[in-house]
């Protein structure tokens, strides 16, 4: 289904990433995830990601405990959504009932040493509720590693120049100033030029104008995008107080939406039009009545121009009516009296992006840019043919010729502003941009096709049509791979939503249909068309931050996105729950038990259609379900190797055929249960509440170890590691200047811990080696064990002296004790962490917390009754107990109590033990 036109980097998933994602999954039971086609995680969705007093509060919680899942530290984060004018919140989704707005959507950009990642963000979608739950992340994030940007060796402004020659010639220049930016693809993140170059002037012959990004290093063009995009095709007057004159201004315009052969024509009023007299110029309302300050006889004047468009008659003058008028007076001003082509194409122009702009606002009163643009230009009459186009600072209209009518008609007017709607809301053109501009035109006018009455002679259809059977494929659509042809894939589903509404919702099927689609656009970002338009649609709609149980309009949006082959997260028509939740282990030789309990959900249950999958290192086979009674049902676990990894789901069916997952996306997400032989047990943690026993060492001169709550400031941490204002240890612990380390290292050991069976390690850790200002980043940040009680010491990691982890923020690390060679954990196990200042003057902080370490059994249980070894107690040993009754013998297996007679005893002990050893 992507289509996309911009290079995207494919996300490759680490240690760190899958864990960081696991954790959040397992404290958000219902959590629900979408990767896109080139590999990113793009949404996590379906309950709430966080809580907070305030929407900033619940949106700082989940990036200070989630942003890892993207591999994205928090320091690259800043504060800036995707919009020309870079607002960083925007309210959301009218609330009928209460007149208010249901969403926060809060917006950042990803950065590298303060230059920003082209393309890339991060949405939080926050109901407007108490509590805040945050109930949508949506991300286009990039995990950079360790790379940083090398310096160009010129000026963003000289590279642009030359590309702009290579590729547009001589004649093009570089308009507005040409910024730095990354590049992320699949080879590996660049410093690049953000350049918008053109050549010629809007409306003449030859004219173009493209995005270039540009390899600062060597001039490549790694992008050369078009901002061209083309279509592809009354009330009585009443006179007010005396010294004013009042009057509506008119115009002759098409009444309807297709071209001026198709539509008759009607007066109607000019809304927010500018009219001008006395040496004073004011705005008429939404039905173009005006009241003009006046003292004695004056000029009044109008032209097609307003508050928030300007009409520019690039084939003749400029539209213009003007009527003497003595005090008190009231008048009419008339446009377009001779109903002639070039000022039927100023009317309608004029009147229809008026339109369109307010009903946006109704719909989404806070619409990124234009909530506050006014002047927009809108030129009509090129001197072409058959074309429409935006370039994102105009929509652009053409005469009458060849085979076509003027195209300054409702629908194409509609469509080129729902161009500039998707660029204003920060989202990327392509197949995306053509086919949401389709569908303002058609859910602002109730006409599926597209342009109707383009062609001379043709008012039955248009250029395309969004009643439609487009169905998603690998090459974006089976109605095609062209942009203009794939839009249609979205313009359907929206169609085909928009009748499901007719149907279910008649009374306010319209309303939904437009407050769903308009208040999407700003939550798209990239050009393709797939599932994360469903997910945008469906947390819009959703009224209790719960998709389990679907939404009010849910049938009717699952019915419209899935016609066009487009998936639609499954509600939860069963309920399926685990008896005794998710298990914290499983024997290695397979059969622990599992039960879990079908209910009713918005389904009812099909007898018979469960199924259980399970197994280690990704290979699942189908395990044997046994239903207990009474909704109930159990299975028992496969064999895996010890500490290894068992992932398991569970399926079902209702009725209806609809089926219903445990976890709730599978088979995309699995449950994972370690095997051990006994629950794992935590050897070892310490939030840094208290002081177990750490000491501090090490030669430092100045900045030693201490425990304490954060004092913040510029150079040091401003909360502990779960920013609960809790304590942690870290390096001198003052908010002024001085106090960093100095002179040395200083060290912070763990008491003594018995690390027997401990396989893995995990720590909080904070650390900053900042240079600049005489200060040289040659520190680094390490880690050492012991398994001797500090005799000898093996390094366990190593950060820096820069890159990530060097630059002052939390990062939660894992690192497995078994992967270090000639270490055994045991019961005289140390950590140490040591933060240093050894060689140039640099300015380095530290700080610790929560060290976590988990002992896994893999010491197998000795099993007497386990006459024939395999495993279990089963009824084989009971039949070998009854072979031997009545003998004698010194540790044969049948004597399962070692009394050396084979009596009633050993049989007791047998059955009593049942089951897998």
């Amino acid at each position: 289904m992507l289509c996309t036109v911009f290079a995207t980097a494919v996300a490759l998933a680490s240690p760190q990433t899958d864990a960081a994602l696991a954790a959040l999954q397992s404290s958000r039971p219902g959590l629900r995830t979408f990767t896109a086609e080139d590999g990113m995680l793009s949404r996590l969705y379906g309950t709430t990601l966080a809580t907070g007093r305030t929407s900033d509060l619940a949106c700082r919680q989940f990036i200070d405990n989630h942003l890892d899942i993207w591999g994205v530290d928090m320091v690259d984060l800043e504060p800036v959504g995707p919009f020309p004018d870079a607002r960083h919140t925007l309210q959301l989704m009218p609330n009928r009932m209460t007149g208010g707005l249901r969403f926060t959507a809060t917006y950042w950009r990803q950065t590298r040493d303060g230059i920003p990642v082209h393309d890339s963000r991060l949405m939080l979608l926050v109901r407007n509720e108490p509590g805040s739950p945050l109930v949508l992340a949506s991300a286009q994030l990039h995990d950079l590693g360790d790379w940083h940007p090398a310096p160009a060796t010129t000026t963003a402004m000289d590279v642009a120049r030359r590309a702009a020659s290579a590729v547009l010639g001589a004649d093009a220049v570089v308009d507005d100033a040409p910024t730095f930016v990354i590049w992320v693809d699949d080879d590996a993140p660049t410093l690049a030029v953000d350049a918008i170059i053109r050549v010629g002037s809007n409306g003449q012959p030859g004219y173009d104008t493209r995005r270039l990004l540009i390899d600062a290093h060597d001039g490549t063009v790694l992008l050369d995008e078009s901002r061209i995009l083309n279509c592809g095709l009354g009330q009585a007057l009443a006179a007010t107080a005396l010294g004013d004159v009042s009057g509506q201004v008119l115009a002759r315009a098409g009444d309807g939406w297709s071209a001026q052969e198709c539509d008759p024509m009607s007066t109607q009023g000019m809304p927010w039009a500018h009219v001008s007299g006395g040496g004073q110029t004011v705005i008429a309302d939404v039905d173009g009545f005006f009241s003009l300050p006046s003292s004695g006889t004056i000029t009044v004047t109008s032209q097609i121009d307003g508050r928030y468009f300007t009409v520019n008659n690039l084939g003749g003058a400029n539209g213009s009516v003007d009527e003497s008028a003595p005090d008190g007076s009231a008048i009419e001003l008339l446009h377009n009296i001779s109903e002639a082509e070039l000022t039927t194409a100023e009317t309608n122009a004029y009147i229809h992006s008026n339109e369109t702009r307010d009903f946006v606002l109704y719909h989404s009163p806070q619409f990124p840019v234009i909530d506050t643009q006014t002047g927009f230009p809108v030129n009509v009459n090129i001197t072409d043919t058959c074309n429409a186009y935006y370039d994102y600072s105009s929509i652009n209209f053409y005469q009458a010729g060849g085979s076509c009518n003027n195209t300054a008609y409702g629908h194409v007017v509609m469509h080129e502003y729902g161009h500039h709607l998707v660029a204003s809301a920060g989202s990327g053109q392509g197949e995306y941009g053509e086919g949401m501009a389709d569908c303002i035109a058609v859910i602002m006018t109730g006409d599926s096709r597209m342009g109707p009455g383009f062609y001379v002679g043709n008012c039955a259809t248009g250029i395309r049509d969004a009643d439609n059977d487009c169905q998603a494929s690998a090459s974006c659509s089976t109605c095609g791979s062209a942009i203009h042809s794939c839009g249609q894939l979205i313009s359907g589903c929206v169609w085909s939503t928009w009748q499901a509404l007719q149907n279910s919702s008649p009374m306010d099927a319209d309303q939904v249909i437009s407050d769903l689609t308009v208040n999407s656009i700003p939550m798209h970002n990239g050009t393709a068309i797939d599932e994360a338009i469903a997910i945008d649609f469906l947390m819009l709609d959703d009224d209790d931050a719960d998709l389990d149980n679907g939404t009010p309009h849910y049938q009717a949006i699952s019915l419209g996105f899935e016609a066009h082959g487009i998936n639609v997260p499954a509600l939860a028509w069963l309920n399926i729950t685990l008896l005794d939740g998710e298990p914290d282990w499983t024997a290695p030789n397979g059969g622990t038990v599992i039960q879990f309990r079908i209910e009713t959900g918005l389904g009812v249950y099909q007898p018979g259609s469960v199924r259980v999958f399970a197994g280690p290192d990704g290979i699942l086979a189908e395990a044997v379900v046994q239903d207990m009674g009474d909704d109930t049902f159990e299975f028992a676990m496969p064999a895996a190797i010890c500490s290894s990894m068992v992932e398991w789901f569970i399926s079902a069916q209702t009725v209806s055929g609809d089926l219903s997952f445990l976890p709730t996306d599978a088979p995309g997400e699995l449950f994972s249960t370690i095997a051990a032989w006994s629950q794992p047990v935590l050897a070892f943690m310490d939030d840094c509440t208290t002081d177990p026993g750490w000491t501090v060492g090490g030669d430092a001169t100045d900045g030693f170890w201490e425990r304490g709550i954060p004092a913040g400031g510029n150079n040091r941490p401003q909360a502990d590691c779960d920013m609960e204002g809790s304590f942690c240890w870290l390096t001198e612990n003052t908010q002024g200047g001085g106090g960093d380390v100095d002179g040395g290292s200083t060290i912070l050991t763990s008491p003594l811990i018995d690390a027997t069976g401990v396989g893995e390690v995990s720590y909080c850790y904070w650390y900053r080696n900042i240079g600049g200002g005489g200060n040289v980043e040659d520190d680094v940040w390490v880690v050492e064990v012991s398994d001797d009680d500090g005799e000898t010491w093996v390094l366990l990691d190593q950060v820096g002296p820069t890159g990530e982890g060097t630059t002052g923020e939390w990062l939660t690390v894992t690192h497995a004790l078994t992967d270090l060679a000639d270490f055994e954990p045991g019961p005289s196990f140390r950590i140490r962490f040591i933060a240093s200042d050894l060689n140039e003057s640099s300015r380095v902080e530290a700080a610790i917390d929560n060290i976590m370490m988990v002992s896994i059994d893999c010491t197998a249980p000795t099993c007497p009754s386990d006459i024939d070894g395999d495993g279990t107690v089963d009824t084989d040993d009971l039949l070998g107990v009854l072979a031997a009754w009545g003998s004698q013998c010194d540790g044969c297996p049948a004597d399962v109590d070692g009394s050396g007679m084979v009596n009633i005893d050993d049989l007791l002990l047998v059955i009593s033990a049942f089951g897998p050893c």
